[in-house]
Protein backbone atom coordinates (compact mmCIF):
# COMPACT_ATOMS: atom_id res chain seq x y z
CA UNK A 1 0.00 0.00 0.00
CA UNK A 2 1.09 3.47 -0.67
CA UNK A 3 0.23 6.33 1.78
CA UNK A 4 -0.93 8.97 -0.30
CA UNK A 5 -2.86 11.93 1.18
CA UNK A 6 -4.48 14.92 -0.84
CA UNK A 7 -6.54 18.29 0.27
CA UNK A 8 -8.25 20.63 -1.52
CA UNK A 9 -9.44 24.25 -0.43
CA UNK A 10 -11.16 26.60 -2.45
CA UNK A 11 -13.17 29.89 -1.37
CA UNK A 12 -16.18 31.17 -3.40
CA UNK A 13 -16.44 35.14 -4.07
CA UNK A 14 -19.59 36.66 -5.91
CA UNK A 15 -18.93 39.78 -7.96
CA UNK A 16 -21.80 41.02 -9.68
CA UNK A 17 -22.87 38.63 -11.88
CA UNK A 18 -19.41 36.26 -11.67
CA UNK A 19 -18.39 34.11 -9.61
CA UNK A 20 -14.68 33.66 -8.80
CA UNK A 21 -13.24 30.67 -6.66
CA UNK A 22 -10.28 30.28 -5.81
CA UNK A 23 -8.23 26.83 -5.13
CA UNK A 24 -5.16 25.57 -3.83
CA UNK A 25 -4.51 21.62 -4.18
CA UNK A 26 -1.64 20.09 -1.94
CA UNK A 27 -0.71 16.46 -3.11
CA UNK A 28 1.34 14.07 -1.15
CA UNK A 29 1.15 15.90 2.08
CA UNK A 30 3.17 13.27 4.00
CA UNK A 31 5.73 13.36 1.26
CA UNK A 32 5.53 9.76 1.02
CA UNK A 33 8.38 8.18 -1.30
CA UNK A 34 7.45 4.49 -2.33
CA UNK A 35 9.56 2.93 -5.43
CA UNK A 36 6.51 2.37 -7.89
CA UNK A 37 8.31 0.36 -10.06
CA UNK A 38 12.04 -1.36 -10.14
CA UNK A 39 13.80 -3.83 -12.54
CA UNK A 40 13.51 -7.59 -11.86
CA UNK A 41 16.21 -8.64 -15.14
CA UNK A 42 19.27 -10.32 -14.02
CA UNK A 43 22.57 -8.75 -13.83
CA UNK A 44 23.78 -5.53 -12.61
CA UNK A 45 20.41 -3.26 -13.30
CA UNK A 46 18.68 -6.18 -10.41
CA UNK A 47 16.00 -4.25 -8.34
CA UNK A 48 17.42 -0.95 -9.80
CA UNK A 49 14.54 2.12 -9.29
CA UNK A 50 12.86 2.85 -12.45
CA UNK A 51 10.29 5.34 -10.74
CA UNK A 52 9.49 6.34 -7.38
CA UNK A 53 5.87 8.89 -6.12
CA UNK A 54 6.17 12.35 -7.32
CA UNK A 55 7.29 14.54 -4.17
CA UNK A 56 4.91 16.98 -2.32
CA UNK A 57 3.41 19.23 -4.67
CA UNK A 58 1.39 22.29 -4.44
CA UNK A 59 -1.42 23.59 -7.19
CA UNK A 60 -2.75 27.03 -7.30
CA UNK A 61 -5.97 28.08 -9.27
CA UNK A 62 -8.94 29.72 -10.20
CA UNK A 63 -11.55 29.37 -11.87
CA UNK A 64 -14.44 32.37 -13.15
CA UNK A 65 -17.97 31.08 -14.09
CA UNK A 66 -19.91 33.65 -15.97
Amino acid sequence: TVPLVSARVDRTWQVWRTRVTGMVDVFNIINANPVTNFNLSNGPTFEQINGALDPRTLQIGVRIEF
